[in-house]
């Protein structure tokens, strides 16, 4: 499908366009051996496809254009603690 999942994820949540493949998704939960929060970007903003989407894994949809403090919300909810609080300190 021409998309490499990383042999090494350090992050706690995954940033990806909606369209990547779930198997790509399901491949890089598996590495982790935890659940690795994605947070998909779309500029479709239909309820019925953004239902669709959360069922199939993805746990948060961020519609464009990308609201700075709709990213930093979402972030804040789904990041490892350690990981929130190094995003409140950059963000001041």
């Amino acid at each position: 499908m021409g998309r490499t999942v990383h042999s090494e994820v350090t992050k706690g949540a995954v940033t990806t366009d909606i369209d990547m493949t779930y198997d790509a998704l399901k491949a890089m939960k598996k590495e982790t051996g935890k659940h690795l929060p994605v947070i998909a970007i779309t500029a479709n903003a239909l309820k019925k496809e953004t239902d669709r989407r959360l069922s199939k894994g993805i746990d948060a949809i961020l519609h464009k254009p990308v609201i700075i403090n709709d990213l930093y919300k979402i972030l804040t909810h789904w990041l490892p603690k350690d990981d929130r609080k190094r995003l409140s300190k950059e963000v001041g």
